[in-house]
């Protein structure tokens, strides 16, 4: 029967939003593709499960929590029961640009994955390759445009014949390594909004 079984999940946060005094909405992508949402009751309040901002967005977590029940209008929403951080990218909270960079990440993973997705397994190995980088020694407007890059080809989005080719094949850890002028920049972003808005309204 649908609620009484407990699951493990090895997921990213991506939105976490107040319910009540003291419950979170928590919206995630799991390490094999699902979005999963989650009722975290009592996380505003409970040191003891959700205690030192466990259920922020960016965090790499391991949860166990208890299958929610579906209906054909929307997306189940399970009971988390436990939260432990796996990596909290703490590096990001170091710096606004960069945290502000990863959080249009997550928004942009949560925006294409809305009805679910094809190779969501695929952009959950992304965004973690995303997060780690914004970390890390990079050019933040290139890495914007990359991660866009990357993500859209993997949705089908984009061909790999494109002019976006060399942002595909680069890995996002190496992003410091190409070379866009500011003409070059501009013009991609603009291509990748449009591709964006696009793959939106399918």
């Amino acid at each position: 029967m649908v609620g009484d079984f407990l699951n493990r999940a090895k997921l990213i946060v991506l939105k976490a939003i107040k319910h009540s005094e003291s419950d979170l909405l928590v919206q995630t992508l799991s390490a094999t593709g699902d979005r999963l949402h989650f009722l975290a009751k009592g996380a505003l309040k409970s040191k003891k499960r959700f205690g030192g901002g466990v259920l922020e967005p960016t965090h790499y977590l391991d949860v166990l929590y208890k299958e929610g029940k579906s209906s054909s209008d929307s997306e189940p929403l399970h009971i988390l029961l436990e939260a432990r951080v796996i990596r909290d990218f703490s590096g990001l909270r170091e710096d606004y640009d960069r945290l502000n960079m990863a959080l249009s990440f997550l928004s942009l993973v949560s925006r294409l994955t809305r009805s679910g997705s094809v190779g969501a397994k695929e952009i959950f190995d992304l965004l973690g390759h995303g997060l780690s980088a914004c970390e890390g020694d990079c050019n933040p407007e290139t890495l914007s445009i990359q991660f866009r890059a990357k993500l859209l080809f993997s949705q089908g989005v984009l061909e790999p014949s494109s002019d976006m080719a060399v942002l595909i094949r680069t890995s996002l850890k190496s992003s410091s390594d190409i070379q866009l002028s500011k003409a070059q920049r501009k013009t991609l972003d603009h291509h990748l909004h449009l591709a964006t808005e696009e793959m939106l309204h399918l």
